[in-house]
């Protein structure tokens, strides 16, 4: 799938746009605890800044749109699994990456992405059903494009939530 939106981006290309990223994150979140010393650090700061883009994404396109079709309450569980996420990333960010106290941590953050993704492909993604407004798909081609630099050098000088800040403002536009 391309990831540019035009006028007739699908609800299925957005969603596999999603399940790519989730792929691509499950593949990342063991590389942090592969790695040691100064590698270690730039591996969790390339999961944070690819984390704070997809959830960026989500929150700015994909949870509003999903509430007709999936429901206020599996949105609701969504972002609230995501403010948890934000909580533990900031925690971590507090530690030592090379600190056994880190590696525990992350260990159990690691598990807590994958099942959070798991929730949202099964039941967010898959529910959505109608398609998306010019503005939606304005805000889509944003994220597209943002998620095309993530791989691009991380900025590991700013925390989880300024990458998500930024993330949302340049999709929002």
């Amino acid at each position: 799938m391309s990831a540019d939106a035009t006028s007739t981006t699908t609800v299925a290309e957005v969603v596999e746009f999603l399940k790519d990223q989730h792929t691509r994150i499950k593949d990342l979140l063991p590389t942090v605890l592969q790695a040691s010393g100064p590698e270690r650090a730039t591996a969790f700061a390339t999961v944070r800044q690819t984390l704070a883009i997809h959830e960026a994404f989500e929150q700015v396109v994909i949870h509003p749109h999903a509430r007709a079709d999936a429901g206020d309450g599996v949105v609701k569980d969504r972002v609230e699994e995501e403010e948890e996420a934000g909580e533990a990333i900031a925690s971590l960010e507090s530690l030592d990456v090379n600190d056994d106290s880190f590696h525990d941590a992350y260990a159990a953050f690691m598990l807590d992405v994958v099942q959070h993704a798991e929730h949202e492909e099964h039941k967010e993604f898959d529910n959505i059903s109608h398609e998306f407004s010019a503005d939606e798909r304005d805000a889509i081609d944003r994220g597209f494009k943002l998620a095309r630099t993530e791989r691009d050098a991380p900025a590991a000088d700013l925390t989880f939530a300024e990458m998500l800040t930024n993330a949302k403002q340049a999709i929002a536009g």
